[in-house]
């Protein structure tokens, strides 16, 4: 079973959101992520941060977004960018599984995870076949 926050740290975390330190705002995307659940609250604010200056804040932001269950559209760009620049092997494999999960077809996506069809990682491209999969299946129908 996994741990969920409790009210007070909730509103730590979304206060650490804000903070001048970009570590810390990554940091506290990533938690209220992994350990919050899906709340009015913690989903504005993770979509606010979507459009935070630090790639960092904005790729744990979006992941987050996926693991609580939300399908934004707005993510969806983010996810891409993530997919297609960042340098952690685990991360785009979480990227190319979250746009699976999302099943948007856009013009964007489709693209990003047939380029990643390529990557050097073997995880990657498992993912982004799936991705592929879960996508074109959906729209074959």
């Amino acid at each position: 079973m996994t741990a969920i926050l409790d009210p007070k740290e909730v509103k730590n975390f979304l206060k650490d959101l804000d903070s001048f330190n970009p570590k810390v705002r990554a940091t506290a995307a990533l938690i209220l992520g992994i350990y919050g659940k899906k709340d009015k609250k913690i989903v504005n604010a993770l979509m606010k941060a979507l459009k935070d200056d630090d790639l960092e804040v904005r790729k744990w932001a979006a992941l987050s977004l996926c693991e609580l269950g939300e399908k934004n559209i707005k993510t969806i760009p983010v996810i891409v960018d993530i997919l297609k620049k960042d340098n952690r092997d685990d991360v785009r494999t979480l990227a190319a599984a979250a746009l699976g999960e999302m099943q948007n077809r856009t013009n964007e996506t489709v693209p990003a995870i047939r380029n990643a069809l390529l990557d050097d990682n073997w995880r990657v491209r498992e993912q982004a076949s799936i991705a592929l999969d879960k996508i074109e299946g959906k729209f074959r129908s």
